[in-house]
């Protein structure tokens, strides 16, 4: 699957490069422009999603079976956070 998303995003990337070069100053090259655009929007998603869908998942950290327990903020940084706001 990856390397069909690969070969269409490039694909549609060059197809739309072809098609800005013919793009006219008038309403049907406007909306010609627009499905170019998008165009390579969808060709670079499915360019990015080949080349990152296949990376290995992270490691996952052992989360401790207790939270450590939640202390109570100082003064301090109640007066920290009252000047950030002010």
């Amino acid at each position: 699957m990856r390397w069909l998303s690969l070969v269409a995003g490039t694909a549609l990337v060059a197809v739309a490069f072809g098609a800005a070069a013919r793009v006219a100053n008038t309403r049907e090259g406007l909306i010609a422009e627009v499905i170019t655009l998008f165009a390579v929007l969808v060709g670079v998603s499915l360019v990015l999603y080949g080349l990152i869908a296949g990376a290995r998942p992270a490691t996952r950290r052992v989360v401790p079976s207790s939270p450590a327990p939640v202390r109570a903020p100082s003064a301090r940084e109640f007066a920290l956070g009252a000047s950030g706001l002010a």
